[in-house]
């Protein structure tokens, strides 16, 4: 079996003919080490009702895997969660909690828990002047 990423055929012969079913094809998937994948920023701190808070994550040295992000109260509210990717393996990810109170921030790679996850932060009410703004659209992450 080969141990570089892509798609293999597997011939499995029986007094040189083939058994039933082969060949068969399998994918083999790149490594990845979720434990490699490190977080940081104010935004696993705290967060503020309203206001887009932001983290980092670096998953550079954990190879090829897919980012999962997840941000809910313990209330069951969600939060909206932004991931950019920067092309290079690491990612800023921002969040705006929607009301105040303790949150979990979820964070798998390859659909693994990375170390440290998942956290808790405290999302405080936001103590600002009351605007208001009307907003058409989507065009993306607003940093």
């Amino acid at each position: 079996m080969g141990s570089i990423a892509g798609d293999y055929t597997i011939n499995i012969l029986f007094a040189g003919s083939h058994v039933p079913g082969s060949p068969f094809r399998s994918q083999i998937s790149a490594p990845f080490d979720p434990t490699k994948v490190t977080c940081e920023g104010p935004g696993l701190e705290k967060g503020v009702v309203g206001q887009r808070s932001h983290f980092r994550v670096d998953c550079s040295r954990a190879g090829s895997a897919e980012l999962s992000i997840g941000i809910a109260s313990d209330a069951g509210a969600q939060a909206e969660v932004c991931v950019e990717d920067n092309g290079d393996g690491t990612y800023n990810i921002g969040y705006t909690a929607l009301s105040p109170g303790p949150y979990s921030i979820t964070v798998l790679y390859g659909g693994q828990p990375v170390p440290h996850f998942p956290a808790k932060v405290c999302v405080e009410p936001w103590r600002g002047r009351v605007s208001c703004g009307v907003f058409v659209g989507s065009v993306g992450c607003v940093w």
